[in-house]
This record gives C-alpha cells, structure tokens and sequence, in this order.
C-alpha cells in the first residue's frame, strides 16, 4: 500500500497517499495542549512509521522532516504516560529517536531493497 517502487503502485495512492495520510492524521489530533492525546495515536504511528517511514523520507523529505518534527517535539510530549498508555509512548519515543537521517538510511525489518 506505501510501496515506492514501481513509480506506478497506486493501491490507495501509492506514497502520494501515504504522505497525505501521514498529514491528515497529525492534523485530526486535538491541538496543543489538550493532552494527553487519544491512547491509539502511538500504536498507530509506529505501525504506519515502520511501513512507510524509509520511503517517506527518500520520496518526500521535505514534508516528512516537518511532520516528524511535529510528531517528536509535541505530539510524543502529550501522549498518555498513564499505565495504559506508557508502553506504546515508551516505543513511539525509541522508534523516532534517531530523527530523519535514521528513517531516511535504515530500512524497515524486512522490507525488500
């Protein structure tokens, strides 16, 4: 679905799509400082980060910098650090920590070069 090679993958819009999906999901969390944020938010943007993080970050740096941006220095500050929430913030935080140039050079576990 995130796939960047062929040029020509269009299932749900191809990394055009994904990029797309990456914003309106970032955009459809309360705004700051309502937190902490809804207890899928981590779960779903580790899931979607280890998919399509690599190929986001070599197709579309530009918006992908800004967004992981967004996602390490606010959205992981208002996750729920409660009992439920903390395992799924704790991963979140360790997955991004390497910032862009890690998602940019590291392909995901299993992922076909």
């Amino acid at each position: 679905m995130m796939c960047s090679v062929p040029d020509t993958h269009v299932l749900l819009g191809g990394h055009e799509g994904a990029i797309k999906w990456l914003s309106r999901f970032l955009a459809l969390l309360p705004a700051p400082p309502q937190t902490p944020l809804p207890l899928l938010t981590a779960p779903v943007l580790i899931a979607f980060l280890h998919g399509a993080g690599h190929m986001l970050a070599n197709k579309h740096p530009d918006e992908f910098k800004i967004h992981l941006d967004t996602i390490m220095n606010d959205t992981i500050k208002r996750l729920d650090d409660g009992p439920i929430g903390k395992p799924s913030a704790t991963r979140l935080r360790k997955f991004v920590e390497g910032g862009f140039s890690s998602f940019k050079s590291t392909l995901p576990s299993r992922a076909l070069p």
